[in-house]
């Protein structure tokens, strides 16, 4: 069993709510300026003035967020045409609206073994566009996992490539933008990690990415397991409820983005808001695979 995410005690919707409202808003405003335009070009991608008006402020969104050039922030975010280029390419805008809406649904909780819940016609998709970007070697025995982890992996490449520039290739930032796009987090920052480990788990370390290497994503695909199973627990109407009385209610819609404020704001004042629970066992899924994460009880 994986082990999962529930509020730690004391936690009420009054200190949800206070979390919520202290949290930087430039960040509040930045996701939801970018991922309002962001659900309207998923809906349809043939709309120009929205692609328009999507790539400044989404180039905007990334540079509020750190993306200024600085060489410990990150790589600095081009122009919005390059911007508007990336958003072009037909294989990201596939894998673009297939996390975006079917947001944590696609990921299933119900069980031990996680798995991806998705439209037959989607998986079929899905598996020949992950199985293109293989050698031919490798592309018989590809997983829905592996299709999923090698579509975000385009996506990360395409921002990577098309919307900064710079010698520092760090993950963080082009998957911050599949963030602003999908409202799904797929990566845990320096704070989120520390608010993973201070929460019972550890093994959760940065990645890195060069043009020569592929991640395995397996901070990633974790996380999104652990937003799944903490939306669909309990504890969720308690956080909804603060969430619902905040200045930013708007939030509710994104239990994801929520639970990664939760984490980093646990990092980084070190306020126990969430725990895990149910150990079992010490292995967590990762995208291409199963990974050793070390957790401790109590």
């Amino acid at each position: 069993m994986i082990p999962t995410l529930a509020l730690a005690n004391g936690v009420n919707a009054q200190l949800i709510t206070n979390v919520i409202n202290e949290y930087d808003q430039g960040y509040h405003l930045a996701f939801t300026a970018a991922n309002s335009l962001a659900r309207r070009w998923i809906a349809d991608r043939q709309d120009a003035p929205v692609i328009e008006a999507l790539a400044p402020t989404l180039r905007w969104a990334l540079w509020s967020m750190g993306a200024t050039g600085a060489p410990q922030d990150g790589p600095a975010v081009t122009d919005a045409p390059r911007i508007a280029r990336a958003l072009g390419d037909r294989a990201m805008a596939f894998w673009l609206r297939l996390v975006a809406q079917n947001g944590l649904a696609l990921f299933e909780v119900a069980s031990d073994q996680p798995t991806i819940v998705w439209k037959e016609h989607d998986q079929k998709r899905a598996l020949a566009l992950a199985k293109a970007s293989l050698q031919d070697g490798d592309a018989a025995t590809i997983s829905d996992h592996q299709a999923v982890a090698l579509g975000l992996w385009h996506c990360c490449r395409m921002f990577a490539d098309e919307c900064f520039y710079g010698t520092n290739q760090r993950l963080l930032f082009p998957l911050r933008a599949l963030q602003m796009m999908t409202g799904i987090p797929a990566i845990p920052d320096q704070h989120v990690r520390k608010g993973l480990t201070s929460a019972g788990a550890s093994g959760f370390t940065a990645l890195e990415m060069t043009h020569h290497y592929q991640p395995s994503f397996t901070d990633s695909f974790g996380l999104l397991y652990q937003c799944a199973q903490f939306a669909a627990a309990p504890g969720w109407k308690v956080v909804a409820e603060g969430v619902d009385r905040s200045k930013f209610p708007g939030l509710r819609a994104h239990p994801a983005r929520v639970l990664e404020i939760l984490l980093g704001t646990q990092g980084r004042k070190e306020r126990k808001l969430v725990e895990f629970q149910g150990w079992r066992d010490q292995w967590q899924v990762g995208f291409l695979g199963f990974a050793k994460v070390t957790y401790r009880e109590g």
